[in-house]
C-alpha cells in the first residue's frame, strides 16, 4: 500500500472524476490529548463503475482519508451513492483556523467539508 500526503496534483493526475461509485464512508472521532479537543477523520473508498447496464460497480478503487474534518454536510439524493464531481482546494491563504483544504462534490452537493490533512491510499 502507498500513501501519498496533501498532493492535489497527484489526485488530478490519478483521474479521480473517474471513480465516482462510493463504497463506503467512515467517519471516526477521537479526543487528541495533544490538541486537548476532539478530532475527527473521515475514510472514503471509491470505485469506477465497469458497466453501468450490468450494475458492475466492482472496478479500480481508490481511498482517501482527511484528517481533522469540519463542517461536514452529507445530502445523498438516492440509495446510490455517486460522487461526479469530487474536488479538494488548497485554502490555506484563507486561514482558516487550521484547516488547510476544502472537499466538495460541485456537481450534486453530496458532499463537502474542510479538513487539515488528507491522504491517497493507493493498493500495491
Amino acid at each position: 500500500m502507498k500513501k501519498i500526503c496533501n498532493d492535489i496534483n497527484m489526485l488530478h493526475s490519478l483521474h479521480i472524476r473517474k471513480y465516482t461509485f462510493v463504497r463506503f464512508i467512515t467517519i471516526t472521532q477521537s479526543y487528541s490529548v495533544r490538541d486537548c479537543c476532539i478530532v475527527a477523520k473521515l475514510t472514503l473508498s471509491l470505485s469506477q463503475i465497469r458497466d453501468w447496464d450490468n450494475e458492475d460497480f466492482d472496478g479500480d478503487i481508490i481511498d482517501l482519508e482527511f484528517d481533522n474534518i469540519h463542517d461536514l454536510h452529507f445530502n445523498p439524493k438516492r440509495a446510490l451513492i455517486l460522487l461526479n464531481d469530487l474536488e479538494i482546494y488548497d485554502v490555506k491563504e484563507n486561514q482558516l483556523e487550521g484547516f488547510n483544504y476544502m472537499v466538495v462534490d460541485e456537481e450534486d452537493s453530496v458532499l463537502s467539508f474542510y479538513c487539515k490533512s488528507f491522504s491517497i491510499i493507493l493498493a500495491d
